[in-house]
């Protein structure tokens, strides 16, 4: 009997998001990947729940795919009880993968974008489809795969459970094959890492921990845009079922293991929106001493010319002084705006998260660096709340971040667009 016989799972939080919101869960063999949404904290614990829901053991007197089914609409049901109970949780809604082995086949519930994969004698093949705006788009026949991941709008999803009360769920089953490779993943993963590198990762023969860790590292270092979630496993026929992969967060519970999600320190890359900010007004300060020798004199004109001397020389120093005042005022506002931001467009018309105040300094100094680039265009966005999101107006880092996200997730909440002044 087929059986799994090597899993590994990671999730990092990226080099942009200050949470992971994404969840997974891990008993073989059954496998679950979801991608929260809807802030923070509302999107972790949207995508716990989902996860949750397949804790409970499955009821194997119904068959696999109505059985799945079963499971997401429950979890469907509570995520939108709970995100109508309480404006914390408002608008809160999460995607879903999971995969169920079975003697000879492998079923799959799906919603959202996350997606699921399989390798197969070096072959990769998606197994299910985006529900997003470009997916439709792509399915139409409109734009093609390769459009599609690089739209601007490809992070507006059509479906995810939560939103509504009902929602539409992809069941699917597969054949498996000895040798096969599955892999679960959140769109922070296919975001950043094209489906050559995927599959060339996946094909290399390396232990799946490692796979699943090179994934992630790709990830990061092509931007980490977002929560990167990665679960894999491979079957083969020995008949010995898989050891629970390793876990430092938290001792697994039997061969059930859930990981805790990361922690990052972001980094910041400088560039400069466009439109430019309002200018600060410039201040000029100093006086020039042009240091060239006094000419031969009579002593008389020799002390006028050392009492014109110390007069420049005062002057000079006096300069330095004001420049010096104005340097050290100048880094402490530098210092004191690196904890607020603000909301603006970049020089390709993106929307884009800034860290400092929206102004600019003579001689091309700004008082702003880059946090995080959405894929939205600035011309994209709703008009009636275009001028509330693009006013510079002075945010924490997790309100604009935040509402970056919604307005990412095509979910742009106005009760949020105030959002959190920052100190």
């Amino acid at each position: 009997m087929l059986r799994v016989t090597e899993f590994a799972a990671a999730s990092d939080v990226g080099r942009v998001r200050k949470a992971n919101e994404d969840s997974y869960y891990v008993r073989s063999p059954l496998f679950v990947v979801a991608d929260g949404m809807g802030g923070a904290q509302a999107g972790e614990v949207a995508s716990q729940i989902a996860v949750d829901s397949f804790k409970d053991p499955l009821d194997e007197s119904v068959a696999p795919e109505p059985r799945m089914a079963s499971v997401v609409r429950h979890a469907n049901l509570e995520i939108h009880k709970k995100s109508v109970s309480s404006d914390e949780f408002k608008g809160m809604g999460t995607t879903l993968t999971a995969l169920l082995l079975g003697e000879n086949e492998l079923t799959i519930a799906h919603v959202g974008d996350s997606r699921a994969y399989r390798l197969r004698e070096g072959d990769l093949e998606r197994l299910t489809r985006d529900h997003s705006l470009v997916g439709e788009m792509v399915r139409r026949g409109a734009i093609t795969e390769a459009e599609a991941e690089v739209h601007p709008q490809r992070s507006i999803l059509t479906r995810a459970l939560g939103p509504e009360d009902e929602v539409e769920i992809d069941t699917l089953s597969h054949n498996v094959k000895a040798g096969d490779v599955y892999l679960i993943c959140s769109d922070g993963l296919t975001g950043m890492v094209d489906e050559a590198t995927i599959a060339q990762e996946m094909g290399s023969g390396k232990p799946l921990q490692e796979v699943a860790d090179s994934l992630i590292r790709k990830a990061n270092e092509n931007g980490g845009v977002d929560n990167i979630t990665i679960v894999t496993f491979r079957i083969d026929g020995t008949g010995e079922q898989a050891p629970a992969p390793p876990t430092t967060e938290a001792e697994p519970a039997g061969d059930e293991t859930i990981i805790a999600p990361a922690v990052v320190v972001p980094a910041a890359e400088t560039a400069a929106p466009t439109p430019p900010p309002a200018a600060v007004p410039q201040t000029a300060a100093g006086a020039n001493g042009n240091g060239q020798p006094a000419p031969a004199t009579s002593p008389s004109h020799a002390f006028d010319s050392r009492r014109a001397q110390s007069k420049k020389s005062r002057r000079w120093v006096g300069g330095v002084i004001i420049s010096v005042v104005l340097l050290i005022g100048i880094f402490g506002a530098v210092v004191g705006s690196l904890n607020v931001y603000f909301i603006g467009g970049n020089e390709k018309g993106l929307v884009t998260v800034y860290r400092g105040l929206p102004y600019d300094l003579p001689l091309s100094v700004s008082l702003y660096t880059r946090d995080f680039v959405t894929t939205v265009p600035v011309s994209e966005l709703p008009a009636d709340t275009r001028a509330k999101i693009l006013d510079h107006k002075l945010r924490t880092r997790s309100d604009a971040l935040d509402l970056a996200q919604q307005i990412e997730k095509g979910q742009i909440n106005p009760d949020t667009l105030d959002g959190a002044t920052a100190p």
